[in-house]
């Protein structure tokens, strides 16, 4: 039976998963061997200077949503650029009051319709990366995907559904909505099918609404390190929470040659992906959290990465193995977009008539970092030196950065756009 009808909501889901970052390496490796990435940066694409601003944007975006969830003890792990696609999906379809208020949230300074084609740009741009890298099994994969599916009694303009296909490659589909399980089934289905078996079940039979329009995007990430971590050197290791109690935390370690810099306290370390892309590993005083993420910006970003400097590290890494399904709405609405989840909601470039809003922002994220659980029998080295050679001269101790007490983790791709963050508190995945 067919619920009764009421006034329909556009729920917008923004979803994804961070596959295993795993590194495959050879046991005889030296830990002197760093090799660069595979992709040539000449090939790399170039992005229009709106693209770059709705980077830039989309930053800010994250670090304002990590500040607003700053307060709560558990970790945290976001996909900035997931979230900013899907609501970038739905800003295409937004009017007067309510697309100033989405622009103003998402810091977008561009027009909206300039906005539109910077997220096509960047759509091209990690396409076109990704056709380089997959000449290389090993290098890093990032998978970005778009769909939106609607109730069969909604209408949705044709200029709003070519610039879905144009600008976000986003098919649209009908479903009977009023069969709530079945549309959730086929949702998670295409989730599942999207981010590799990673997140299986993102929506429940409830969080389909009759005479609504559901939005996704879904975002597939798989780095393997450059330099990888060596089984042997991973072990229990004391790890410090922020009320200063000691935890075991399974951390790995190695000694590495990485772009390096301590500023003001902070250590902050690249760990790089082949084929591009990297991590950058932010550990902060461990009384000096709150006002790390105070600073975050884009252009921080940009000013610190400029100052990372080759250095010999001896890096030691929780592993961690983090998953996270939950709604944004109230985040997003601390930070300003009220208007949007209510009747006087504008999204009439999407169906000529309010008549929609955002029921509500769902995100689900997992992220796994460790090293590659590579099997061998034996390995063995045999190092020579040349006859009666003049004693080395001694090298100086590596830079320590021992990563024991809470810190910030962000993934970029070769563009530099952030597609996760996640705050440790816990390594353990504890709250």
């Amino acid at each position: 039976m067919k619920l009764p009808a009421k006034p329909a909501a556009a729920t917008l889901i923004s979803l994804l998963a961070l596959a295993g970052l795993a590194a495959s390496f050879s046991l005889a490796a030296s830990s002197a061997d760093h090799a660069e990435p595979i992709s040539d940066p000449a090939q790399r694409p170039t992005l229009t200077a709106d693209a770059q601003a709705v980077k830039a944007a989309a930053a800010d975006f994250a670090f304002d949503l990590l500040r607003v969830r700053a307060a709560e003890g558990q970790n945290i792990l976001i996909s900035p650029s997931s979230l900013s696609t899907a609501l970038a999906m739905a800003y295409g379809g937004a009017a007067t009051t309510t697309e100033a208020e989405i622009a103003k949230v998402m810091r977008l300074t561009t027009p909206q319709a300039g906005v539109l084609a910077a997220y096509g740009a960047l759509r091209q741009a990690m396409l076109a990366a990704e056709n380089i890298n997959k000449k290389n099994p090993n290098a890093m994969r990032v998978v970005a995907a778009n769909r939106v599916w609607t109730d069969l009694q909604v209408k949705l303009l044709p200029k709003y559904v070519n610039m879905l296909r144009n600008q976000f490659g986003a098919p649209v589909g009908t479903s009977d909505f009023s069969d709530r399980s079945k549309t959730a089934a086929a949702v998670n289905q295409w989730v599942s099918n999207q981010t590799n078996g990673l997140i299986p079940v993102l929506l429940s039979p409830s969080d389909v609404q009759p005479g609504g329009m559901i939005l996704t995007n879904a975002v597939y990430f798989k780095g393997q390190w450059q330099t990888p971590f060596r089984e042997w050197g991973t072990s229990d290791r004391n790890f410090t929470l922020a009320d200063a109690s000691i935890v075991p935390a399974k951390s790995m370690s190695q000694v590495l040659i990485l772009d390096y810099a301590m500023i003001d306290g902070v250590q902050i370390a690249r760990m790089p992906y082949i084929g591009g892309g990297s991590m950058l590993i932010i550990l902060p005083q461990q009384d000096k959290m709150n006002s790390l993420i105070a600073g975050l910006s884009a252009a921080w970003m940009e000013r610190t990465t400029a100052t990372l400097a080759r250095t010999e590290v001896r890096l030691q890494l929780p592993k961690v193995s983090l998953s996270t399904r939950l709604s944004v709405r109230d985040t997003l609405g601390k930070l300003g977009m009220n208007t949007t989840f209510s009747d006087d909601a504008d999204f009439s470039a999407m169906t000529g008539k309010k008549s929609h809003k955002i029921a509500d922002v769902i995100q689900a994220v997992r992220m796994d970092v460790d090293e590659e659980k590579t099997e061998a029998a034996a390995a063995t080295a045999v190092t020579m030196v040349p006859v009666s050679a003049a004693p080395p001269r001694p090298r100086p101790a590596p830079t320590p950065m021992i990563v024991d007490r809470p810190y910030v983790m962000l993934v970029t791709d070769t563009l530099e756009q952030i597609h996760f963050i996640a705050r440790i508190n816990d390594p353990r995945g504890q709250k």
